[in-house]
């Protein structure tokens, strides 16, 4: 049992639509969550969903800082359920191999709870341009696009000089020419990171729930 006071940030989050198959859950509606999930990719180019690690990460705490005597905090997925283990630096922490795309989300704190938080995340994408091991300009923007069968709520994009950049999933993206890694080196990476998002209804308000997946690809710049 791990017992736990937080004070509570006020903050507005855009929240994506649910699908049908997401379930916001139900709960005492007395814990502030938020919850991520982010399968990333092990190697460039990966379209194996299953040599994606999912990183699982937590915060919660208690409606009028209130302390909280927490049991566990659990993600479920196709691939079995993970007990959170808590972490001295603050929040829920774990792990599981493979993008399984739909979790699930559950808090035990007594009283305090959250069971049943569903989320279907986006479908797995590919990096169509640039071209794994290809070779672009480097003397102007980079034109980066993604392929996938569905919209999801959010994207970023990032390369080793751009910081992410939150946009819509419209499936193209430019990197202006001054943010490549053409000074440094002759290499350069595109992360493209997408992502879906519902508010738990069995939480307090303003909590979140997302489903994030990235993927990557490297390239050569040329003079």
């Amino acid at each position: 049992m791990i017992t736990i006071t937080r004070s509570l940030l006020a903050s507005t989050l855009l929240l994506g639509a649910c699908t049908a198959d997401d379930d916001p859950g139900t709960g005492s509606e007395t814990l502030y969550v938020r919850a991520t999930v982010t399968a990333v990719s092990e190697l460039p180019d990966e379209r194996d969903p299953g040599r994606y690690i999912s990183q699982y990460r937590a915060t919660v705490w208690g409606v009028d800082q209130r302390e909280l005597a927490i049991e566990s905090v659990t993600v479920t997925s196709a691939a079995g359920s993970v007990d959170l283990l808590w972490s001295p630096d603050g929040g829920w922490w774990g792990e599981q191999y493979g993008y399984q795309q739909t979790y699930t989300l559950d808090i035990d704190a007594g009283d305090d709870y959250l069971s049943g938080a569903r989320l279907v995340g986006p479908d797995l994408h590919t990096i169509e341009s640039p071209a794994q091991d290809g070779t672009v300009s480097g003397r102007e923007d980079l034109n980066v696009t993604w392929a996938h069968d569905q919209i999801a709520d959010h994207a970023q994009v990032s390369t080793l000089n751009l910081t992410a950049t939150g946009i819509e999933d419209t499936g193209e993206f430019v990197v202006p020419l001054q943010m490549l890694n053409v000074e440094q080196g002759s290499y350069d990476r595109v992360h493209v990171r997408r992502g879906n998002m519902l508010r738990p209804a069995g939480a307090a308000p303003d909590s979140t729930f997302s489903v994030d997946v990235e993927s990557h690809v490297t390239f050569a710049i040329a003079p």
